[in-house]
């Protein structure tokens, strides 16, 4: 469990540049997953959200998947990524 503070570029049509900060909680799932709640509130001031993101790595793929989905957007997103040459980033 931890608190955190991010920057996020929405892009202009969006308002630009937004900060947020909030509380996270991680845990595994079967040591096969990853599963993360985020609850923070809005940089306008409107409420809050919360967040939920999973990651874990497909052996067919061979690559890292994971989906997050958040109370305020209407999007699921799917991810596909791989580990940087130094094994520490992944993209």
């Amino acid at each position: 469990d931890w608190e955190f503070t991010h920057t996020c570029d929405a892009g202009p049509e969006n308002g630009g540049v937004n900060k947020s900060s909030g509380k996270a909680t991680a845990r595994s799932l079967g040591g096969l997953w990853l599963q993360m709640e985020c609850t923070g509130e809005m940089p306008d001031g409107s409420g809050g959200w919360t967040s939920i993101f999973s990651l874990g790595y497909s052996i067919p793929k061979k690559k890292f998947v994971g989906t997050f989905v958040a109370s305020m957007m209407d999007h699921l997103w799917i991810y596909e990524g791989d580990l940087d040459a130094t094994g520490r980033v992944l993209t």
